[in-house]
Order: structure tokens, then C-alpha cells, then sequence
């Protein structure tokens, strides 16, 4: 048992040695490896009882470890996933404009930028040790694979196999499974956590927005990725704020006064109260500087949103028979909406059990 216990001590050495391992774990496992080692020390001492309480002390730690391990992986996932997002609809927006070949060029190499991104995020997941994340990525690769979507770009290469209508086609193809991408994504956290997200991707364009420090080309690269902040901010709140028949609480409006997604020709997405128009190309910081207003009564009306359910999540918490109809409707309905977004684009979706 002694040596048992020290070999356990050793794994988790070399686990946390690893370059997969995330230094949120480090604290816990290393609290485990100390754990462990008095643990075996005790045994060879014939302390039994003082080895068990060691030995207890360092399972507790493990599963600290295991639990920020797992915490780490599910933000890098969805960190990967917005990036994929946002790839998708920026692909989707080239592809309206694109008038040539060169054009078409790099419509298709960001689609397979975004593709090569759940490739990367898969490889990372099982190197890390979560096959559930490893397992998702992988499905959505296949169902990207499946959509015809690789297929249609390579046809789009040569002029005289597009129809007119092709480009309008692909691009609404693009936005949408960029949108099954979200859905998934959000599926992943709660709708306060999201919310929660959205803050602090508005936060850090506010942050960032008065920058002029480093090279025209680190700028530019701050400004990107500004942009896709502002961009999955706005489009996550589309899908996050109550829709028609769920009015924003203290404000008597209903979100189809307050939101308009990305639109079936391809156009930007767009948050329309207020109304926020993110910059398709800015070349640095200080061009997100005219939507500091918007970008207040954005961030005003999530906050708004937040407070509401922190509200509820108390309530129930307190006497979950006190919850309002309203509050159980809206979470039930949000759950809905992700899930049936995250199908929207399998065109044929395999029967249920118990299907008529």
C-alpha cells in the first residue's frame, strides 16, 4: 500500500509536468502529491490511521483537480467554438462581396480556417483527457463536412458553375451553421453564465478601445479581435434575450424591438436597441469609438437581464414553489431555443424512440 500511495504521488508529479495541464489544477494537485506522499510515509511508519486521513485528504484534492481540469477544457472549448463562429460569419460576409476568384480564395480558406478549428480543439480535448469535448468537436466537424458546405466553395472556385443566386445561397448556409455552432456552445453554461460572458466581451471592447500602443499591425490585431467579441456579444444576445412573448423585465418592450440576428442575405448581426453596428474590417481600436453609447445601453440592458434572473435563482432557492410561472416558462424556453437552433442545420434529423 505504502508504495502504492507513493506511485500515486508520482502520477500526479508527471500529470501536472504536462504541458495539456491547465495551472488552474496545479494548486489542488499539488495539495494530492503531498496528500499522497505523507500517506505512504505513514504506511511505512504503521500509522494506519493518520495514512487513511491522508489518503482521504488526497482524493478530496483530486477531485478538485479533476473538476478545475474539466472547468479549463469547457472554457477552451467554447473559447474555440466562438472563434469558429465568428470565422464562419466573417466567411459568409466575403462571400456576398466576393467578385473574382481571388475573392473566392479567401471566402474558402477562412471556411476551412473554421473547419481546421474543430480539428485543432478535438486534438486538444483527448489530449487533455475530456472525450465528451473531444467527442462534440468531432461531430460538429462531421456534421460541417456533411452540410455540403466544403463541397459548394469548391464549386463556387469556377465562375461558370455558380448560378446567380449561389453566393446569397452559400453565405445564408455559412451564417446558419455558424449558428448551430452558438447554439451548441451555449447549450454549455447556464443563461446567467452566458450573460455573464457577453458583459465581459462588451467589457473588454470598452477596455480597448481608446489603445494606440504597439505596431500598425498589432493594432489591427487588437482591432479583429475586438470585433469578434462585439460580434458573438450581439450575436449571443440575439438568442439570449426574451424573444416576443417574453418581455424584458422593467422595460415593457419585447426583444423584437430589441434584437435582429444575422439576416437570411448575410448582413452583419445587429443589436437594434440600441443599435450596434460592429466594424467589418477595423484597422485599429479607436474605430469601436463611436459605439460607446450603444455599447452603454447594450451592456445596460444584459445587466438588466442578469439582475432579473439572480433575482429568480435566489427565489428558488429559497422556496422553489415560490418560483414564478414566468421565470420556469422562460428557463424552459430558453433550453428549447438553444436545442432547436443546435438542430437547425441537419436538414433530416434521425427519428426518436417512440416516433410515430
Amino acid at each position: 500500500m505504502a508504495q502504492e500511495q507513493s506511485q500515486i504521488g508520482k502520477d500526479l508529479g508527471d500529470l501536472q509536468n504536462q504541458p495539456e495541464t491547465p495551472a488552474s489544477s496545479n494548486p489542488a494537485m499539488s495539495e494530492a502529491q503531498e496528500a499522497a506522499q505523507r500517506s505512504a510515509d505513514k504506511l511505512s511508519a504503521q500509522d494506519q490511521a493518520g495514512a487513511l486521513n491522508d489518503a482521504r485528504t488526497a482524493d478530496a484534492a483530486m477531485l478538485r483537480a479533476e473538476a478545475a481540469m474539466e472547468t479549463e477544457a469547457a472554457r477552451q472549448m467554447r473559447d474555440a467554438l466562438a472563434q469558429t463562429q465568428q470565422q464562419l460569419h466573417e466567411a459568409a460576409q466575403a462571400q456576398l462581396k466576393a467578385t473574382n476568384p481571388s475573392d473566392q480564395a479567401k471566402v474558402n480558406d477562412q471556411a476551412a480556417s473554421a473547419r481546421a478549428n474543430l480539428a485543432q480543439e478535438k486534438d486538444q480535448q483527448t489530449a487533455s483527457g475530456d472525450q465528451k469535448l473531444a467527442q462534440l468537436a468531432d461531430a460538429l466537424a462531421h456534421d460541417y463536412d456533411q452540410s455540403g458546405i466544403p463541397d459548394k466553395l469548391a464549386r463556387l472556385n469556377n465562375p461558370t458553375n455558380a448560378n446567380p443566386g449561389d453566393q446569397a445561397a452559400m453565405a445564408n448556409q455559412l451564417n446558419k451553421f455558424a449558428d448551430q455552432i452558438a447554439a451548441r456552445r451555449l447549450a454549455m453554461q447556464t443563461e446567467t453564465q452566458n450573460l455573464e460572458d457577453t458583459l465581459k466581451r462588451i467589457d473588454r471592447v470598452r477596455d480597448n478601445m481608446n489603445s494606440a500602443h504597439g505596431t500598425p499591425e498589432q493594432q489591427a490585431q487588437l482591432a479583429k479581435e475586438l470585433a469578434a467579441d462585439l460580434n458573438t456579444a450581439v450575436s449571443d444576445a440575439n438568442v439570449l434575450l426574451p424573444h416576443d412573448d417574453q418581455p424584458q423585465q422593467g422595460t415593457g418592450k419585447s426583444s423584437a424591438e430589441n434584437a435582429d440576428g444575422a439576416q437570411e442575405n448575410g448582413t452583419p448581426h445587429t443589436y437594434e436597441r440600441p443599435y450596434v453596428n460592429v466594424p467589418i474590417h477595423p484597422i485599429s481600436p479607436m474605430a469601436f469609438q463611436g459605439l460607446r453609447e450603444p455599447l452603454t445601453a447594450f451592456r445596460e440592458e444584459i445587466e438588466q437581464r442578469l439582475a432579473f434572473l439572480r433575482d429568480q435563482e435566489v427565489l428558488t432557492y429559497l422556496n422553489p414553489d415560490q418560483s414564478p410561472e414566468q421565470y420556469r416558462a422562460q428557463v424552459a424556453a430558453y433550453y428549447e431555443r438553444i436545442s432547436r437552433e443546435a438542430k437547425a442545420a441537419v436538414p433530416n434529423p434521425p427519428a426518436q424512440p417512440g416516433s410515430p
